[in-house]
């Protein structure tokens, strides 16, 4: 997890972000395959995606465009996502799904764009160089409309 205290000043609750839901398809999928699929997602895709809540065969993503068809694998297991076919969504920070989604999103979300980056990192996604990841927050809170400078990082 990477762990920080940005705050979200405008709009509080009434904080959304754009999703898709995504299908996964594959044998004996259980909750963490799903999880593992979100990782996969993030790392070489560049997609922030969280298990959808009470549903492990579904993926919100986030994202308000098409999600092309992805075959996910690892050494063990073979699954396969589709867009689930519904249009995009606003998820609001303020309902019980938000709530639980889009922390994970945002975290997820920043963790694909410092992957992009040329920061130094400690062979994990989860341990980076303090003054340049200090720099590149200060970028992030300057450009976001929603969010305050005021951080600290610690891995768990």
């Amino acid at each position: 997890m990477l762990e920080t205290n940005i705050r979200v000043v405008h709009p509080g609750a009434d904080l959304w972000v754009w999703t898709k839901k995504a299908k996964l398809t594959g044998a004996d999928l259980t909750p963490e395959l799903a999880e593992k699929s979100c990782n996969i997602l993030r790392s070489r895709h560049g997609l922030a995606a969280a298990v959808s809540v009470g549903d492990p065969t579904q993926l919100v993503v986030g994202t308000k465009y098409p999600i092309q068809p992805i075959h996910l694998d690892s050494d063990d297991w073979e699954l396969d996502l589709h867009d689930g076919g519904e249009s995009a969504t606003q998820l609001f920070l303020k309902t019980s799904e938000g709530e639980q989604i889009i922390p994970s999103l945002i975290e997820r979300s920043l963790l694909a764009q410092l992957a992009k980056t040329n920061l130094w990192n400690a062979d994990s996604p989860r341990i980076w160089s303090g003054l340049s990841l200090s720099c590149h927050f200060e970028r992030f809170c300057e450009k976001s409309r929603w969010a305050k400078r005021d951080f600290s990082l610690r891995s768990k």
